[in-house]
């Protein structure tokens, strides 16, 4: 889902409103790629860096302050894992007690993103995708981190 949306076509003196900013701290919420039961991952852009980021934070905001040490406790351990397959985290933090992970952007796309771009992908180079993802996802429960 993404946060701009085209301008209906209408005929008026007024030239349109500005649409809002959207923002989550110093991040410009530019488009929700992903969401689960329990998480949300947006696109956003750093002004700070001046650079996209993946930014992954939970769906409700921790409900009090040792869940969010708890959560944030578990995202600095995640931060150790080094693996090809695994993406580096960028930064963690919180912003109003909401509790976050970034990741560079440049590091690659989403597989919807790249299912939108190449609608059907080779049998071959799935199953090569399949592989990856379940080789950083052994490597990181190897490590004593689940994922939810």
């Amino acid at each position: 889902m993404h946060l701009l949306h085209p301008l209906p076509l209408t005929v008026s003196d007024t030239p349109p409103a500005a649409s809002p900013l959207k923002s989550f701290g110093r991040f410009e919420l530019r488009a929700l790629l992903s969401k689960s039961a329990r998480s949300l991952i947006w696109l956003v852009h750093d002004p700070r860096h001046g650079q996209d980021l993946v930014l992954c934070m939970p769906r409700e905001k921790p409900n009090s302050a040792p869940a969010l040490e708890h959560w944030l406790r578990m995202a600095h351990g995640g931060e150790r894992v080094q693996h090809p397959n695994v993406a580096p985290v960028f930064e963690i933090g919180q912003v109003e007690s909401w509790p976050y992970v970034a990741y560079d952007r440049g590091l690659g796309e989403t597989l919807e993103e790249r299912l939108a771009r190449q609608k059907a992908p080779l049998p071959l180079d799935a199953a090569h995708w399949i592989a990856q993802f379940l080789e950083g996802l052994a490597f990181a429960h190897e490590a004593g981190h689940a994922h939810r």
